[in-house]
């Protein structure tokens, strides 16, 4: 399930949805045993994800506080809360990386993503198609035929056909 809407966030939709991508870098800091790679892949996430996301919000709040463009949505930057960040930065400021470094964050990408991305994906022709195919999956499941008892020889079947 979570590949195929991670495919259509990818692919089908017109917004892009990077909480994604910040999703799966968090996951795969969590898998990262050695404590010297966790913290370059905690470097970069904090950069790449973080860092940007604060700048944005940063660069947008100015300029729309400069021009004032009512038509304009600035809504779909992503914002975190300020206990994520303090979180995070509380850690690194330390030098540490625990595995679970990022874990505040999950649940707000997780609320983001149940809301328009999700559902976008389940009014799509995407979601019924894999609805489709788990009823087939399961129906297949269901209706396997149970062969109980012996298979009996071929005379033996011909006289009972009689």
């Amino acid at each position: 399930g979570f590949l195929l809407f991670k495919d259509y966030c990818e692919n089908y939709r017109d917004d892009p949805v990077p909480q994604l991508k910040f999703y799966e870098e968090i996951r795969n800091f969590e898998k990262t045993e050695c404590t010297e790679e966790r913290k370059k892949l905690a470097k970069s996430i904090y950069d790449n994800f973080i860092m940007k996301e604060m700048l944005s919000h940063t660069h947008v709040s100015a300029f729309n506080g400069f021009f004032k463009f009512k038509n304009l949505n600035f809504n779909k930057i992503q914002e975190y809360s300020k206990e994520c960040v303090a979180h995070v930065n509380s850690y690194l400021q330390k030098n540490e990386v625990p595995t679970n470094l990022f874990e505040p964050y999950i649940e707000e990408i997780f609320s983001h993503l149940r809301g328009d991305p999700f559902k976008c994906f389940m009014e799509s022709s995407r979601y019924t198609r894999f609805l489709q195919w788990k009823n087939l999956e399961l129906n297949l499941k269901v209706k396997k035929p149970k062969f109980e008892g012996k298979i009996s020889s071929k005379n033996s079947s011909n006289s009972s056909l009689q």
